[in-house]
């Protein structure tokens, strides 16, 4: 794995704006950043990929365990009143969506969980959809390898996820709620609106 440096699009706000990711910058602080991109070998892609597969299960085991357990459920700050609701959904095998794992890796050794955040959106929409206009702008510019490639297909996964869920449960009517106040949290729930 490597980090290299690389320029930004002259252009990449206006894009940004253009493409509904009106949250590149927050507070006055550059949300999105293209000063570098990660170079990985298709190794240590497959091996992510496994290791965050595994992670998941972990992470469904502990749920099983939470679940069970009123002395977890406090500890894990579970709000009292909703502890029938938890366990009936989890009984039910109620279906998700998608979790993101954040992870500590120097491409080496095994990777470090850090956090697995299955209840918020957030950079949902730049890892999907964003920085595949980069990656595009970029080896047209000449800026990258001929080849190169991202390595997720989140979104692709998004849509056959919302496509085996209407199957399954045929809903006709999909509601998404955000924080109404949050402009990451709209531009990412927007994004999920049009993978399904």
């Amino acid at each position: 794995m490597q980090r290299i440096a690389i320029n930004e699009r002259p252009d990449w706000r206006e894009k940004a704006t253009e493409y509904g990711f009106r949250f590149h910058t927050m507070h006055g602080e550059p949300y999105w950043c293209e000063d570098a991109y990660y170079q990985f070998t298709l190794a240590q892609i497959d091996r992510l990929e496994a290791t965050t597969a595994e992670l998941h299960q972990m992470c469904l085991q502990v749920v099983e365990k939470v679940v069970a357990s009123e002395q977890l459920l406090e500890k894990f700050r579970i709000p009292k009143h909703t502890w029938d609701f938890v366990r009936d959904s989890w009984k039910q095998r109620q279906p998700s969506l998608y979790s993101r794992l954040d992870l500590a890796w120097d491409g080496q050794g095994d990777a470090k969980l850090l956090e697995n955040n299955a209840d918020t959106p957030t950079s949902l929409y730049e890892a999907a959809f964003f920085q595949w206009i980069w990656l595009e702008d970029q080896l047209n510019a000449g800026q990258l390898p001929p080849g190169s490639d991202q390595f997720n297909s989140l979104q692709e996964k998004l849509i056959e996820r919302f496509a085996a869920l209407h199957q399954q449960h045929g809903f006709q009517w999909l509601h998404f709620a955000c924080c109404r106040d949050t402009e990451e949290d709209r531009g990412t729930v927007q994004y999920l609106q049009d993978c399904a």
